[in-house]
This record gives C-alpha cells, structure tokens and sequence, in this order.
C-alpha cells in the first residue's frame, strides 16, 4: 500500500485527486493543512511516506512556492515529490524543479496525468505535466 502525505487544503478537487490516487494506487493518504504543516517548528513526526503530494495552491501566504517545496525535500529528503500548481509556464515549474520536486502537474490534473506522474516519480523521473 502506498503511503502518501497530502499537503493541501481537503477540498473538492483534491478530493478527487485523492481519490484516483486510491483507486489505481491502493494508496493510504494523510491529509495535512498546508498553515499546519508549514507552521510547524519541526516534522520528524511525519512517519515514512513513499510519496508527497503538495497543492501549491491552497497553501498561499505561507511562503513562495520554491521555499516550500525545498522545505519538503529537507523533511522528506527520499520521497518522491508531485507539486501541484497552477502556472504552466516553465519560468514556474523549473524552479519547482530545482528546489526538489520530482513531478509537477496542474491543480487539476486529468486522470492520466496523475497515473503518468506517479508511475514516472515512483520510477526515479522527473515528470512535468505540462509538457505535450
């Protein structure tokens, strides 16, 4: 079973998202409030997950997007890491890139966008669901 950390705000779209992730990953997902993660002194409690995914967009005001993904990459320095955000321009998603995340897809991604990301970062690839 797949073990997953969703940093984001439990709304209707990644409720979707989290329930595709279910249906075709058997996953188990923790869903955490971006205020309440980024907020925290520390995350040594997180426990192991094999994937992180983070909506960039319900975490506003806490930090640019960049900060907050090599945040994520320092407490989780092993997992693989999906960003999803809402600017598909690569002046965005490459300093994603380089700040650690591993996978970048749209705040609303299709259903074989998410397999493609997951099945390419759990693989050891960088996946950019932007590029046709």
């Amino acid at each position: 079973m797949l073990q997953i950390a969703f940093i984001g705000t439990l709304n209707q779209t990644n409720s979707i998202v989290s329930e595709m992730l279910n249906i075709h990953f058997d996953s188990e997902i923790e869903f955490i409030s971006p205020s309440e993660f980024f907020s925290r002194s520390h995350n040594k409690t997180m426990g192991d997950k094999d994937l992180v995914f983070v909506d960039i967009n319900t975490s506003t005001g806490l930090g640019n997007a960049p900060q907050k993904v090599a945040r994520l990459k320092k407490i989780f320095p092993n997992t693989p890491i999906v960003v999803m955000h809402g600017y598909t321009h690569a002046r965005f998603t490459e300093s994603l890139v380089k700040a650690g995340a591993n996978g970048i897809l749209s705040i609303t991604p299709s259903e074989e966008k998410l397999r493609e990301a997951v099945t390419q970062v759990m693989d050891g690839n960088t996946y950019d669901g932007f590029t046709e």
